[in-house]
């Protein structure tokens, strides 16, 4: 505290040094250049600027009244600096777990000073006025003074003994001291020489904090039961601070004015030497929040802490307002709300305690609770069964709101409660203790061990999730996870002693508060985790409450108070799950194989179908981006074009709050190879002389397509197309009437395929409805012409072949020769076919006959006439020998004009012609008739 009484500083365990310039009606952090780390000392010169941190990783000094530090180490090295003292002019002396430390110049550099002491843990320090004498209290030795300043030491713990000496207070005169210790107090009136206990109506309690009045008389002692005040030197004490376990203390130079700082309750202020206390925590914000419970209105939060009794916002965590009437105990561990919002619960050093309005009053309800000591609360659905975990006395239940309680230990071998958790059936509940978890079915009759798999660890916290199987506990040995209702227990999370848990209502998100590590979050149901303490930093997190579905994540700390965050607590965690390379849908094997914690990889391909990444975030907060380009976790990239030769794949993930960022690349090899050949080579006659050839382009496994060549058989005549990579070519210039087929060969720049199929026959003609050739046989020219199937039905390909080669049976002969033929472009409509058959040459005993389903027939559809021909086909239907039932624009009729094969198959056998047969019948008609006139 500063002279003016107005200035006072408070070191806090996580938060660093908070300054208040108005006696402690508002305070403000001051950790400019220091941070949030825990202190442990502080020391303020008398020019109300010049102030002194000790840390865990040494000295911090301010010049400027704590607007800014800076590390004074120098000699000092990273030493935890338990102690502070200044001495006169710019001594400072600094005691450390190493021993004494001492600076002669403000700070700028320390030397040891510790010979005649030894190693020693070094407490508390109180330097004399003359500015040779000091004094230092140990660990384990009690007492040590200087009569030289620092530079040599003698014991000086006669009727003390080894004492752990946490605190000193000097008298004016230079010979009265008083030592707190952990067995109370001592004093001595002959500068160290001797000690003698000064404990009337204090006792044996742990002595923190000594603060000695200007009067030599008045003495404030801090204990971990409050504050104790003596008005006769030490020689009677009397207990004036209500507030519990309590560090520090600074008296003001009138003697009346009291700050004490507790642990977890905050700071309390007296005005009037300590018969009265108010608390002087705004914008100080370091509470012990040992239980947090949220309204369903998302608003109304409870936050029970450990010296502050009950806090309540009814805005969401932006403003709080103590809440104790009638609170027996200011000491709260654990919050049960009901669902009506108004009815609360809480479990304190002394009972439970109950407020019907919303915590404007507490009532105690602890008849038959034979243990106050409660650590652990549950309340059931219908608002009036309660549970309550002891300390030492077991579990205690209650089916009238808390008015009587039953204890319900039967079967419990560990009677320490750290944590309840009820199931939805009011009969399941499982408890946490020292000894693992133990589980009741029937509503506390009877208990068993649960926590096979577990071991004997020591529960604090357990959440369970809506199937009433899934059951989460946070213990000393980190995160465990039981499947099946506690049966068994598997370790699933990697962070140590765990404090609190909170599942989101999708039954994956889980939340763990840990010792000293802050929030820890997994998005899978704890198969991974990352940390999520972005605004937090590395608090011990005893309390947790979800609301918005686990998007409004609240966090009690130790000596920090409450944090909020909005979003679900995003992480810092930028890793990924898992990488899949795929090429042309096929999995690509990368190298090494993929881990979360390498960077970069190498693979090979062959396939030029487009690449993808599939990435999969390490938690469901993550941003991806594959190449610059954002993508869901879980979904592929698009299509990535892999140029022949070396390739760089980049993968950034960004994490949920945005503070780090990782990067993959894969480098990977596309080698160059031979393409593969093209297929479904398709020809269609597009004109006289012209065929135009498509294709199925091969995969491209290398170097990318160059360029085809198609080329047309009989002739051999080519075709390049234009552009070279395009997959059709028009032929011009071919001969009409000449069915051609089609090759293709695709090359790259590693070599070149030709399609193994050639394509279906096609046939140029100047007039695509009509065809002319000779007879392969000899007899002369045979013309076809095509009508109907709509208007652009026409020829696809048309040619007259021998029988032999178009598979027609050996015992018919087809004297003109086999027409084989495609029309395509057809419609189902009815198409008619005309043959004409060489002049001279009648048609007498022939049929026309033609393949049908791989069989050869005479065709019913045709009509012969002297020298013609005439087929009725439809496409799908009669004549039509492509194989397919249903109309596809194309029809395939091969036939011809057969006769009967002579025995040899010399020469045809002869037959009457058409007429020559109509005259016959005539002619027997006749006969007939004049056979039955004469009868």
């Amino acid at each position: 505290m500063g002279s003016d009484g107005q200035t006072v500083f408070a070191g806090t365990t996580y938060g660093g040094v908070f300054k208040s310039t108005d006696g402690g009606t508002s305070w403000a952090a001051a950790n400019t250049g220091m941070g949030t780390d825990g202190v442990l000392s502080l020391a303020l010169g008398s020019d109300g600027q010049t102030v002194f941190a000790g840390t865990g990783a040494g000295v911090f000094r301010s010049t400027d009244g704590g607007a800014s530090w800076a590390a004074a180490n120098t000699g000092l090295g990273n030493l935890s600096v338990l102690s502070l003292a200044l001495g006169s002019g710019q001594t400072v002396f600094a005691g450390t777990g190493g021993g004494v430390f001492k600076s002669s110049d403000g700070g700028t550099s320390w030397a040891a000073a510790n010979t005649g002491m030894g190693y020693q843990q070094v407490l508390s320090l109180a330097p004399g006025s003359d500015g040779q004498t000091v004094w230092a209290g140990t660990f384990h030795s009690g007492v040590f003074k200087s009569t030289d300043g620092g530079a040599s030491w003698a014991a000086a713990s006669t009727g003390m003994g080894n004492q752990r000496v946490r605190s000193l207070a000097l008298g004016s005169n230079g010979q009265t001291v008083f030592a707190g210790t952990e067995a109370g107090v001592f004093k001595s009136t002959d500068g160290g020489t001797s000690w003698a206990a000064a404990n009337t109506g204090l006792g044996n309690l742990y002595m923190s904090a000594l603060a000695l009045g200007s009067d030599g008389q008045t003495v404030f002692a801090a204990t971990n039961d409050g504050v104790f005040r003596s008005s006769d030197g030490g020689t009677s004490w009397v207990a004036v601070g209500p507030m519990g376990t309590t560090p520090a203390l600074a008296l003001g130079s009138d003697g009346q004015t009291v700050f004490a700082g507790t642990a977890g309750g905050g700071v309390f202020k007296s005005s009037d030497g300590g018969a009265n206390w108010v608390a002087a925590n705004t914008g100080l914000g370091s509470y012990y929040v040992q239980s947090l419970a949220l309204g369903s209105d998302g608003q109304t939060v409870f936050a029970g802490t450990a010296g502050g009794g009950v806090f309540k916002s009814s805005d969401g965590g932006t403003s709080w307002a103590a809440v104790n009437s009638g609170l027996g105990s200011y000491y709260v561990q654990s919050l049960a709300l009901g669902s009506d919002g108004q009815t609360v619960f809480v479990g304190t050093h002394s009972g439970v305690f109950r407020s019907s309005n919303g915590g404007t009053n507490w009532t105690a309800v602890n008849t038959g609770l034979s243990n106050l000591n409660v650590y652990a609360l549950a309340l059931g659905s219908d608002g009036q069964t309660v549970w309550a975990g002891t300390a030492d006395s077991g579990v205690f239940r209650s089916s009238n709101g808390g008015t009587n309680w039953t204890a319900v230990n039967t079967g419990l071998s560990n009677l320490n409660m750290y944590a309840l958790a009820l199931g939805s059936d009011g009969q399941t509940v499982w408890a946490g203790t020292n000894d693992g978890v133990f589980r009741t079915s029937n509503g506390g009759t009877s208990w068993a061990a649960a926590h096979t798999g577990m071991g004997n660890l020591t529960v604090y916290s357990l959440a369970l999730g809506s199937d009433g199987q899934t059951v989460f506990a946070a213990t000393n040995g980190g995160v465990f996870r039981s499947s099946n209702g506690a049966t068994s227990w598997v370790r699933v999370g990697p962070m140590g002693a765990t404090y609190a848990l909170a599942l989101g209502s999708d039954g994956q998100t889980v939340f763990a508060g840990t010792a000293g590590g802050g929030v820890y979050k997994s998005s899978d149901g704890s198969a991974n985790w990352a940390v999520a303490k972005r605004g937090m930093g590395n608090q011990a997190v005893y309390s947790l409450a979800l609301g918005n579905g686990g998007q409004t994540v609240f966090a009690g700390t130790s000596g920090r108070s409450v944090f909020k965050s909005p979003n679900g607590a995003l992480s810092s965690e930028s890793r990924l799950l898992n990488l899949v390379l795929s090429v042309g849908g096929s999995p690509v094997a990368l190298s090494p194989a993929f881990n979360s914690g390498t960077p970069g990889y190498t693979a090979t391909v062959q396939g030029a179908g487009g690449a993808t990444l599939t990435p999969t975030a390490w938690i469901n907060d993550q941003t991806i981006t594959v190449n610059g380009t954002p993508v869901a976790s879980g979904s592929a990239s698009a299509s990535i074009v892999l140029n022949p030769g070396s390739n760089t794949l980049s993968v950034v993930i960004t994490s949920g709050d945005a503070t780090s960022t990782s990067t993959y690349t894969i480098t990977v090899t596309r080698q160059v190879v031979a393409p593969a050949a093209p297929t479904n080579v398709q020809a269609v006659p597009t004109g006289g002389g012209q065929v135009t050839v498509t294709w199925q382009p091969p995969a491209d496994v290398g170097s990318g397509i160059t360029g085809y060549v198609v080329t047309a058989q009989p002739g051999g005549q080519t075709c390049v197309p234009s552009p070279a990579t395009a997959t059709t070519c028009t032929f011009t210039g071919l001969p009409n009437g000449q069915t051609q087929t089609f090759a293709v060969e695709a090359t790259n720049s590693a070599g070149s395929a030709t399609s193994a199929t050639p394509s279906n026959p096609a046939t140029p003609l100047a007039d695509a409805k009509a065809f002319s050739a000779p007879s392969p046989m000899g007899t002369g020219p045979v013309g076809v012409t095509v009508a109907g199937g709509g208007a652009t039905c026409a020829f696809e390909s048309v040619q007259l072949v021998s029988a032999a080669s178009a598979g027609a049976p050996a015992t018919r002969s087809f004297p003109h020769g086999v027409l084989d033929f495609v029309l395509h472009a057809c419609d189902a409509t009815p198409v008619t076919v005309t043959v004409t058959y060489p002049p001279g040459s009648p048609l007498q005993g022939a049929q026309y006959w033609k393949r049908q389903g791989g069989t050869w027939a005479p065709f019913a559809g045709a009509v012969l006439g002297a020298n013609t021909a005439v087929l009725t086909l439809t496409d799908g239907g009669t004549g039509d020998d492509d194989g397919v039932p249903t109309p596809n624009g194309r029809i395939v009729d091969p036939g011809g004009i057969s006769v009967l094969a002579a025995a040899g198959g010399a020469a045809p056998i002869p037959t009457l012609g058409e007429w020559a047969l109509a005259l016959l019948a005539v002619l027997l008609g006749l006969l007939a008739w004049r056979r039955q006139r004469h009868a």
